[in-house]
């Protein structure tokens, strides 16, 4: 009885993800490939090491006075928002000096942890969004993660 479910229920017993949830999936999985030297650095995607973090992605600060147009675009690019992405991961996951394929299949299964709920009319959620960065922020405020 599909039809009696809603949306998100939907997606859960399909077990797929929301465009946006596959979207986000996709930029981490093309950051980590950049990283580990399967994809050519196009983007010019710089990463460090913390000790205490492991590796991270530097993310450049737009200039305070930029106009919000412009702010926006840059924010919204994927050189913004992939090294974002990847850099809101658990450290095991961005550590792990593993294949593409076995880097997707621990993305997969730490992404059916992180709540997938698009917003939609009439559904509330309790993040700003149902980006991977605002789940996530959530889920450690709340001291799940």
């Amino acid at each position: 009885m599909m039809y009696t479910k809603d949306y998100w229920r939907r997606l859960q017993t399909l077990e797929l993800f929301s465009l946006e949830r596959h979207r986000e999936r996709y930029a981490i999985i093309y950051i980590y490939k950049i990283i580990t030297g399967c994809n050519t650095n196009n983007i010019n995607i710089h990463t460090t090491t913390h000790q205490r973090l492991g590796p991270l992605c530097r993310v450049e600060r737009t200039h305070p006075r930029v106009a919000s147009r412009i702010k926006t675009l840059k924010e919204n690019a994927f050189a913004t928002r992939g090294p974002l992405l990847f850099n809101a991961l658990p450290r095991h996951l961005r550590d792990s000096n593993t294949s593409s394929e076995q880097f997707k299949n621990k993305l997969d299964k730490f992404l059916w942890t992180v709540p997938d709920q698009p917003k939609l009319p009439h559904y509330p959620i309790r993040a700003t969004s149902n980006s991977i960065t605002d789940q996530l922020a959530l889920q450690r405020a709340d001291g799940i993660f």
